[in-house]
This record gives C-alpha cells, sequence and structure tokens, in this order.
C-alpha cells in the first residue's frame, strides 16, 4: 500500500504485481522500487509496476531482501537460490558453490570496507569481497547460525540479528555478543535499524528496543506500540520520526509518542512485513 497523509492506496495481484505476499520492499539509487513476493520479483517505474520476463532468474523466485551496493549493483537474497545480483542488466546467482554458506538468505547489506554480507537461514553470515567469500558461525561467535537481520552503525560496526540476541562485528570477527540479559525484551531479534543519530533500533516478539550510547530503552503496547512483534523499521526523512511495521498495524514514533494505522485507516492487512519512503516523503 501507500500511505498519503492518513489515506492508504494499496497494490495487489490484481494490479499486476506476481503474488499479495509482500516479503520486502527496496528503492534503487534510479528511483525505481523494487519489490520481492513469494512468486518473484516487480518494480515500479514511473509509477507502473512492471514484472519481470519469466525468462528472468527474477521471476518465480521468492526474493526475502535486496540491497544496492556503492557500484550500483543489486543483490537480492532469495528463499532457496542464495544470492543473485543485477549488473548492468546481467543476472548472476551465487550459491554453495561459489563459497556461500547457505541458500536461504534472509538478509544482505554492505559495509563499509566493501564487504557484501548475507545472513542465512541455519548456515551462519557470509561476507563476498574481492571474489571471495568467508564465514562467520557460531563456532566464530555468532550467537546462532540463524541471521535474521543485518545493519552497519556509523562507526562500521556490523549488527547482526538473530532468534538468540544480536551480534557486533568488526574487521570480520565478532567481538560482543547481546543476550537478554543485557538489556532486551527477547532474545529473537527480527529487525535491526541504525538511525541518523547513530541509535540502534531492535525488533523483536516483546517488544522494540533503542540502544544509545550504551543504554537500552525499551517501549511496548503499553507505551502506545501496536504490537510488541515488530517487523520493519524506518526513519522518515523529513523529520527524522520512525516509522515501525507490526503484527497489528503501523506505528509511527515522533517526540515521544506513537500513532497506529491498521485496516480501519485503509492498510490492506494489519501485518506489515516491509517499508519504503517515496522521493516525495510518502
Amino acid at each position: 500500500f501507500h500511505l498519503r497523509g492518513n489515506r492508504a492506496i494499496a497494490y495487489r495481484k490484481s494490479n499486476h504485481l506476481p503474488s499479495d505476499q509482500i516479503n520486502m520492499l527496496y528503492r534503487d539509487r534510479q528511483g525505481a522500487l523494487w519489490i520481492g513476493t513469494s512468486r518473484g520479483v516487480a518494480r515500479i517505474v514511473d509509477n507502473r509496476i512492471e514484472t519481470l520476463p519469466n525468462s528472468s532468474q527474477l521471476a518465480g523466485n521468492m526474493a526475502l531482501t535486496a540491497y544496492e551496493d556503492r557500484e550500483g549493483d543489486l543483490w537480492f537474497g532469495f528463499e532457496s537460490n542464495g544470492l543473485g545480483v543485477l549488473r548492468s542488466l546481467t543476472f548472476t546467482n551465487l550459491s554453495a558453490r561459489d563459497g556461500l554458506a547457505g541458500s536461504y538468505v534472509l538478509s544482505v547489506t554492505q559495509g563499509s570496507d566493501g564487504t557484501l554480507w548475507a545472513g542465512t537461514n541455519g548456515s551462519g553470515l557470509s561476507g563476498y569481497k574481492n571474489g571471495h567469500f568467508i564465514t562467520l558461525t557460531t563456532e566464530q561467535g555468532l550467537s546462532s547460525d540463524v541471521v535474521l537481520a543485518l545493519s552497519e552503525g556509523q562507526d562500521g560496526t556490523l549488527w547482526v540479528g538473530t532468534p538468540d540476541g544480536f551480534d557486533a562485528v568488526r574487521n570480520h570477527k565478532v567481538v560482543r555478543v547481546y543476550p537478554p540479559a543485557d538489556g532486551l525484551p527477547d532474545d529473537f531479534v527480527r529487525s535491526l535499524f541504525v538511525d541518523s543519530t547513530g541509535a540502534l533500533w531492535i525488533g523483536t516478539r516483546r517488544g522494540l528496543t533503542r540502544l544509545y550510547q550504551g543504554k537500552f530503552t525499551t517501549f511496548s503496547q503499553l507505551d502506545g506500540l501496536g504490537s510488541n512483534l515488530v517487523g520493519a523499521m524506518l526513519q522518515d526523512r523529513r523529520n527524522a520520526s520512525m516509522w515501525i511495521g507490526t503484527l497489528n498495524g503501523l506505528t509511527h514514533y515522533s517526540n515521544g509518542s506513537f500513532t497506529n494505522f491498521t485496516t480501519r485507516n485503509g492498510l490492506s492487512s494489519n501485518i506489515v512485513t516491509a517499508l519504503y519512503q517515496d522521493p516525495q516523503g510518502t
């Protein structure tokens, strides 16, 4: 859906999306919005939905995440086909045969040193640079080999979200593990987001936590959050407020207060799995 003020405009399979199940949204530097669904990838260019031809390896595969690297290449993480990179309109697939830890890729980001990181479902964290992979698993100190979320901090720290807490990676090594005892409301970290102040926002099944200058602050439904189960997060470019996708609608956090949007406000569903802000700020 597209939120304009308090009104939501829905895009569905009937509008030429491959599927109504949306797993990810990603805007590239050319302004195209890439949409990962359960039945392949589509993109919106100039307000038109474009589905990719059946001959494309992006068609029919469940894309769970996307990331544009500093060279302008688009990387996709798939449920069963590993990593895919779209470079100059040519698609290349990278799998375990190439050194990727596993074929089920849940999260992708790029570090400030140029390393492309891919979090997998049960095979750890893979880093790709100069044509070669390295892999970090629980043997190297990760909390879990299931990597649900990735986000890089302003100091170059790679934050890694897992079902057993979250970790800090620097210089390709796990330097610290954060279990619930450190201040998390839950060990299952579903999403991570670093805002413009450098604060790390952590989405869990039992609320939303903000880590800033070593201090944890947790928000829950009792504080006004739409649901304690938090997924996607986004910082508004216009005013630095936060948008939070939850199991019970979309929550807006600004100046210490929460506002919630649900199907009553026009959302297609109260389960919000992906967020994106267009150039106009909507």
